[in-house]
């Protein structure tokens, strides 16, 4: 890793996964280029799991900030109710301001599932279901006895109203394929200084008013059409929640 030339880099960790080693140039732009791969764990305890689910044919949304908080006593929020279109938008806090990670419309709903029970009706590929699902056995017993809600992502050749999910990128090889990251200033929607939270929709599905969030390093708000609700949460890393809630 020298200069600002891209350099490939992967390496293990207590993850199903490899791990992007953070490199970035005096400008701020990434010096690395992530090439992913999976193998099921061959390790006893805690793990990372991975949500928003990026790889694929399809984005997956699973359990991020999907209760009210990290005890026993939790219930699930509004994040178990969203319907088709609604928007998560994950991102991170940089200098102060939030910037898009991952934007996730909600395509439908896949299922309800109980990562201690069996989960074979939702119908997942095994590295999905090790990296991330199997994952949320390893945390306390009340998160793997938990309730929680599996989406698909709406695609490029499967819209809803017209979006998609989508990573912002460039494709490797072509001039210029490393970009800054724009802030995105939306006052009364998304809140920079608001960390570690998730707001914008009543359990009762009733809009309030317009709040947002943004994490030390990533977070989602989320948005709505028309007649729905809408909602923001957040995760510590992107592509990492740590623990789910």
């Amino acid at each position: 890793m020298h200069g600002d030339s891209p350099t490939t880099y992967s390496s293990s960790a207590r993850r199903c996964g490899s791990a992007l080693v953070t490199c970035r140039s005096a400008s701020g732009l990434p010096t690395v280029l992530h090439e992913p791969y999976w193998a099921p764990p061959d390790f006893d305890g805690t793990r990372q799991n991975t949500d928003p689910w990026v790889f694929g044919d399809g984005f997956r949304y699973s359990n991020c900030k999907q209760h009210t908080n990290n005890t026993p006593a939790r219930q699930p929020s509004a994040l178990q109710r969203l319907p088709a279109g609604s928007m998560i938008l994950f991102g991170s806090a940089v200098s102060g301001g939030f910037v898009i990670d991952t934007v996730f419309v909600v395509g439908g709903k896949v299922g309800v599932f109980r990562p201690f029970d069996d989960m074979s009706h939702l119908g997942v590929d095994p590295a999905f279901e090790a990296c991330t699902l199997q994952a949320l056995t390893t945390y306390e017993p009340h998160i793997g006895a938990s309730t929680y809600t599996l989406y698909r992502g709406a695609t490029f050749d499967e819209p809803v109203h017209g979006m998609f999910s989508f990573v912002p990128c460039r494709v490797h090889g072509e001039p210029g394929m490393r970009f800054p990251r724009p802030a995105i200033d939306l006052p009364g929607i998304i809140n920079p200084a608001s960390k570690q939270s998730h707001s914008g929709a009543t359990p009762d599905g009733r809009r309030p008013s317009a709040t947002s969030s943004t994490p030390g390093t990533r977070s989602p708000t989320r948005s709505s059409p028309p007649g729905s609700t809408s909602e923001s949460s957040s995760t510590p890393r992107h592509g990492d929640s740590w623990p789910p809630e």
